[in-house]
């Protein structure tokens, strides 16, 4: 397996209640560069992965199970751990329960908060950002990991907004390139969110 260097991002698991009152460094570049690394190291698993993943989360609350996959494998490429496709479907087998109920929370919470005035759905969309990792890699309960994420990410929402719209940008390119482009924009998404969470709040392990 090719080894690569991705120790730019931070090593040490970090307190979110900490990083909330403290704040931390939001390097949005190093982030999207990080996705696009990751991508180009195995174009097509994270593909198909996008259109099964996309499939799979047609279903509400199956959305966070399916999407933690991006994360679980993003993870041990940055470990220069060995994976298979089969660890895209590591939100089916573990955490199954928070991420579960996480995605249906934060679905029926952020419509609630859209229809009453746009402004606080938008709000709790971009701060639940975290919440699968936090569940993920801080086996956090659901309510817990959306609370982590809250806190962390409000201490600098307007760059993770940024990240978002960028994001949003190239997944309208994506659709406007006959709908195939969408899923490689899908997981930039995703593996930028996890970049920023690895040098904000941490994974543990190696680099």
């Amino acid at each position: 397996m090719e080894i690569l260097d991705y120790g730019s991002l931070a090593r040490e698991v970090r307190d979110p209640d900490q990083l909330a009152r403290e704040g931390y460094a939001f390097r949005i570049g190093e982030y999207l560069n990080f996705a696009f690394r990751v991508l180009q190291k195995d174009p097509l698993s994270f593909f198909a992965f996008a259109i099964v993943s996309s499939i799979i989360a047609s279903v509400p609350f199956l959305a966070y199970p399916a999407y933690a996959g991006f994360y679980a494998v993003a993870d041990k490429i940055s470990k220069n751990e060995p994976y298979t496709f089969d660890d895209f479907f590591t939100g089916f087998r573990e955490r199954i329960g928070p991420l579960i109920l996480a995605s249906i929370v934060v679905q029926v919470l952020v419509f609630a908060g859209m229809l009453l005035c746009v402004l606080p759905g938008l709000y709790l969309a971009i701060a639940w950002l975290f919440s699968i990792p936090f569940i993920l890699f801080r086996a956090g309960d659901f309510w817990q990991s959306m609370e982590w994420s809250r806190k962390v990410i409000s201490h600098n929402w307007f760059g993770f907004f940024a990240l978002g719209l960028i994001a949003g940008i190239l997944s309208s390119l994506g659709i406007i390139l006959c709908v195939i482009g969408l899923f490689l924009t899908l997981p930039i998404f995703h593996l930028a969110i996890y970049a920023a969470y690895k040098d904000i709040v941490g994974t543990g392990g190696k680099s």
